[in-house]
């Protein structure tokens, strides 16, 4: 076991895989070799595995007499810790909260970082693909040589190949996004992670058409609780969908557990006005749109309600899940589901909406499986 002559302080919002970078740089070994000599075998663990509190990567770290008990708090601090509020694993980092299935099982960086010397806790948050300091998007591949990044195998940020991954072009976002995550990390506001990862959930029906770093960008605004921008988001996906009735746009938002979503959901439903179309464009990529079976219902289901008696009993009635070999929960494939923008098949109405032969449509509908409850990020 090599005598470690060089321990790391953290830096602000630093991860803990970025301390172990710095440690092996600053001890001259590899990121392989310290992670040996952490778990004492041959036997590396996967990333995911090897940042958590109390593992032997967070314990190597901190066994050093000259720390103090705060420093080795702080130090601590950048690992996961677990945390059960209820049946869902979840967890802790930086004294925010998070569901455990949105950590990051592969590696992600932004080049400015890795120029600065330390990662940002975000990059180990898988809905995340931008930096929360720079604005940039994240890397999953070395520039130089194509090959996805291997935790173990990058030293000091040289990729095998010899690439100095600082060196890496930088691709700029929207950085009024970066800076809301960053001021909401630094002021540990629970409130906005929570309804941002409430509203990329939401928005798990258009993964696969609305490019991923613009829904990040519409759900931070909507994470701000401004009822305004949630308005004006929903208003720019009704833009991409001209022929398609709001209520399927509304229905994810509507069912979501988190009442700031459902309320703000629920009032632009019956507060915007929608004309009906007078054709259905062939570019219209409606039929890509998925949805779980909950939505379904209640997009074909939802009937009548007037604006000053609704509640959330009666529109938002859920039916008891349907169980497809074994599992409770689906995602349905709207490759079939053109119809549901199809005017006739749509009374468009301020207060009254219902469709004409529901079972018909459901019956073509192909059902597809979801294992994360929103749609996970599709690696370059």
């Amino acid at each position: 076991m090599t005598a470690l002559t060089y321990y790391p302080l953290p830096r602000p919002q630093e991860s803990a895989l970025s301390l172990i970078f710095r440690c092996a740089a600053g001890n001259g070994i590899s990121t392989k070799h310290l992670l040996r000599d952490a778990y004492q075998k041959n036997q590396y663990r996967k990333m995911i595995n090897g940042l958590w509190e109390g593992h032997p990567p967070c314990e190597l770290l901190t066994n050093h007499s000259g720390f103090s008990i705060r420093e080795k708090a702080d130090i601590r601090e950048c690992f996961h810790r677990t945390n059960r509020g209820d049946d869902l694993l979840r967890v802790e980092i930086g004294g925010l909260i998070f569901p455990s299935v949105l950590l990051r099982s592969e590696l992600a960086l932004c080049p400015s970082c890795a120029r600065d010397g330390h990662l940002h806790r975000l990059h180990s948050l898988s809905f995340c693909d931008i930096c929360s300091i720079h604005g940039e998007q994240f890397i999953y591949r070395c520039p130089e040589c194509g090959v996805k990044f291997d935790w173990l195998a990058l030293n000091n940020y040289i990729c095998p190949c010899g690439f100095d991954l600082r060196q890496a072009p930088k691709t700029l976002f929207n950085t009024s996004t970066s800076k809301l995550m960053s001021t909401a990390l630094e002021e540990k506001n629970q409130k906005f992670f929570s309804l941002l990862i409430a509203a990329l959930s939401a928005m798990s029906f258009a993964h696969d058409i609305i490019d991923r770093s613009a829904i990040l960008e519409s759900c931070a605004r909507i994470a701000t609780r401004n009822k305004s921008f949630f308005f004006r988001e929903i208003e720019k996906i009704q833009d991409q969908f001209l022929s398609l009735h709001r209520r399927a746009i509304l229905a994810p938002f509507l069912l979501s557990p988190e009442p700031t979503l459902s309320e703000y959901a629920l009032e632009y439903l019956f507060s915007a006005s929608q004309s009906k179309p007078q054709s259905h464009s062939a570019a219209c990529r409606c039929g890509e749109l998925q949805f779980n079976n909950e939505e379904l219902q209640l997009v074909f289901n939802c009937q009548g309600y007037e604006l000053h008696s609704i509640n959330h009993s009666q529109c938002l009635s859920q039916p008891s899940p349907v169980s497809i070999q074994g599992k409770t929960r689906q995602n349905i494939n709207a490759q079939n589901y053109a119809n549901l923008c199809t005017p006739k098949k749509i009374c468009y109405g301020k207060n009254k909406m219902s469709l004409a032969s529901p079972l018909k449509i459901l019956n073509t509908l192909d059902y597809r499986w979801q294992q994360t409850f929103f749609r996970p990020i599709r690696e370059p």
